[in-house]
């Protein structure tokens, strides 16, 4: 009996820290990791609480008949007991961090896509020629208002854009995020790179729009 106890709670136990190995892999998709952790490891977990029982029944067993070393099964049970609940209670903290990951991919993938969309109508904008019809102060209001008006939603964009990008680091940067070979990430990180490139292209577009702007007028009146 002593034999039989020995050999379940050693297969236990390297059962547990094999499934705590499996929890902690990041080698997949955050949707993959998921599935596999609520149609796999949720129902390998639960049934392991058989042997569980079958091991506290045989500590019983072993106590009842007061063997000399009941005081190791004993703390070898309880060990045991103990690797299991905290197992369960990595699993379940484990999982809730993979949805929060994922709720958080996924709101940022749409944000991205918006804020992607958004610069190329704006980049369309800023890149619209300069026109002078006429040398009148009215029309040169009209166009300066114009790029008053752009300077105004690059500078309400700006801390829309500053936040994505830093939800989009603070993202890839989280521990329990799943590995960067993941396809999801790369997507991510090349839209990050992508936008805060075009950002800042953009940017500098507006300045020199600007100053051409006051150039290109200080030639007409020239004439």
């Amino acid at each position: 009996r002593m034999d039989l106890f020995h050999s379940h709670q050693s297969r236990f136990v390297t059962w547990v820290d094999k499934m705590r190995s499996n929890i902690d892999q990041k080698e997949s998709r955050v949707s993959d990791l998921i599935f596999i952790f609520d149609n796999h490891y949720r129902m390998e977990i639960e049934q392991k609480q058989k042997d569980m029982d079958n091991l506290i029944k045989l500590k019983d067993q072993i106590t009842e008949e007061k063997f000399s070393d009941s005081d190791e099964i004993n703390k070898k049970t309880e060990d045991a007991s103990k690797q299991y609940k905290d197992l369960k209670n990595h699993f379940d903290k484990k999982l809730a961090k993979l949805h929060q990951i994922l709720y958080a991919q996924l709101k940022l993938e749409t944000e991205l896509q918006e804020l992607k969309h958004w610069l190329s109508e704006f980049e369309k904008r800023i890149n619209e020629p300069l026109k002078f019809e006429c040398v009148s102060s009215e029309h040169k209001k009209e166009s300066e208002t114009k790029i008053i008006d752009i300077e105004l939603q690059l500078k309400q964009h700006s801390e829309k854009i500053s936040a994505i990008l830093n939800h989009g680091e603070m993202l890839l940067s989280d521990q329990d995020s799943p590995c960067n070979i993941s396809q999801d990430i790369i997507n991510i990180k090349d839209d990050l790179d992508r936008i805060e490139s075009k950002w800042k292209g953009l940017v500098s577009l507006v300045t020199e729009k600007k100053h051409t702007h006051t150039k290109t007028w200080n030639q007409v009146q020239q004439y």
